[in-house]
């Protein structure tokens, strides 16, 4: 009989706390076969993480130790390259063949360079959501975002997942 290797994944996100995306992280994660995958979920903080009592066991959550409203201030670029070297020791230590981003700003960048100076070369996937922001070519506000991106999921050239409203 052949060896089986399961495929490894991890699933990104800022943290596990109640919204959209944490839910079709969840489910992404606990719909996947567990004979087949073997499942990490990073998230880069430590606090909020309300709905890991919802992961099937089979998956092993890592928490990145950092404060979530650190991330998502005008200071959080200060944490750039502390977050980039933490993740890329998570990545590194579970050596994934996939990893699945889910985030709306400038943490997709810090992960997408961090994916793409880990040891192991992997897939990146990234699931764009929106949280109803950027319908509209119009403005810069609305611009700056998905030109933000663009440019992090050209880094790895990263296999994208999108919804439409059209």
């Amino acid at each position: 009989m052949a060896s089986f290797s399961k495929i490894k994944i991890a699933l990104v996100i800022e943290s596990l706390d109640f919204g959209g995306r944490e839910k079709v992280l969840l489910n992404v994660a606990n719909g996947l076969d567990s004979k087949q995958y073997e499942l990490h979920i990073i998230t880069f903080s430590n606090d909020k993480n309300d709905q890991a009592a919802m992961l099937n066991k089979n998956i092993q959550l890592h928490a990145l130790p950092f404060n979530s409203k650190n991330l998502v201030t005008p200071s959080s670029i200060f944490l750039v390259p502390f977050i980039g070297y933490k993740f890329n020791k998570v990545l590194n230590k579970i050596k994934p063949d996939i990893v699945h981003t889910h985030f709306l700003y400038q943490l997709l960048f810090i992960a997408s360079v961090s994916i793409k100076f880990s040891r192991r070369k992997c897939f990146h996937f990234h699931t764009f959501h929106t949280a109803g922001l950027y319908y509209t070519n119009a403005g810069f506000k609305n611009n700056f975002p998905r030109k933000e991106k663009a440019y992090s999921v050209n880094i790895n050239h990263a296999y994208l997942v999108t919804v439409s409203k059209q």
